[in-house]
Parts: C-alpha cells; structure tokens; sequence
C-alpha cells in the first residue's frame, strides 16, 4: 500500500535535485537574491517537503472524516458504478474522485446519507475491507 518510508526518501530527494538542476522560471528569478541570502541545506529542503507532504494528507483525512461525521453522512463501498467514486479506494490505486474503473467495487466508495448504505446493498469499512481480501484468497 503506497510507498514504503526509504523509498519514499530517496523519491522526494530525487525530485529536490532535479528541481536544483532545472534552469530557474520567471517567478524563481526574483527570488534570487533572498535565496542567495538565506541558503536551505537539501536536509531542510527535504524536511519542509515531507512536513508538508504530511500536513497535506492529515488535512485530506481531516477534511473526509467531517465530511462523513457532520450531515449526518456515511462512507459506502461497493455501490459505485464505474467512475462515479467520492474519492480513494481502499487499494491505494487511485487518490481522486470519478476514478473507479468497474462498478460495485468493495474497494471504492461513495458518501451516501447516514443510514442508506445498507438499504443500498452496500458495506462499511470492515466489510468492504473482507470482501477484499476474500477475493484475494478466492473465497467468496
């Protein structure tokens, strides 16, 4: 699921370095000067990336669980039709909405009114979650 931490690293180091070798673009330029003023070390470079990279993802998951838990709403999987998903699936395949690639996938979901999803035929996390990992074994 996802990238493991080393190379994670190695993949964010990467893409510092190559920004560092690009030639610099117009909003770069005026930036110059305060650059050459106060260097970052590819430590600190590297540091505020990932900080960031982390704040990110805790405001996403912050952001969906209000969703969900305000309005009186709930995550269903495995009602989606092919591309009509709220967001990721549970497989880590894809991270957007509108990328669910069959319908009625366990792994995908859709945010449903509190109480609709089992009217739906739907799953909650840990279903959806055994459903998956039955089809991975080959039961059913």
């Amino acid at each position: 699921m996802g990238l493991e931490w080393p190379s994670f690293a190695k993949h964010v180091t990467r893409a510092v370095q190559e920004c560092q070798k690009s030639p610099p673009g117009p909003t770069e330029l005026h930036l110059q000067p305060f650059m050459k003023a106060h260097p970052m070390s590819n430590k600190q470079i590297l540091s505020t990336a990932l900080a960031s990279v982390m704040a990110l993802g805790l405001a996403n998951t912050a952001l969906a669980h209000s969703d969900e838990m305000e309005g009186g709403k709930e995550k269903c999987y495995g009602i989606v039709k092919a591309g009509a998903n709220s967001c990721a699936n549970l497989t880590d395949t894809h991270g957007c909405a509108g990328q669910s690639t069959k319908d009625k996938d366990p792994a995908e979901w859709k945010v449903v009114p509190k109480g609709q999803c089992a009217k739906l035929g739907g799953l909650n996390k840990e279903q959806a979650l055994a459903a998956i990992a039955a089809a991975k074994t080959g039961n059913k």
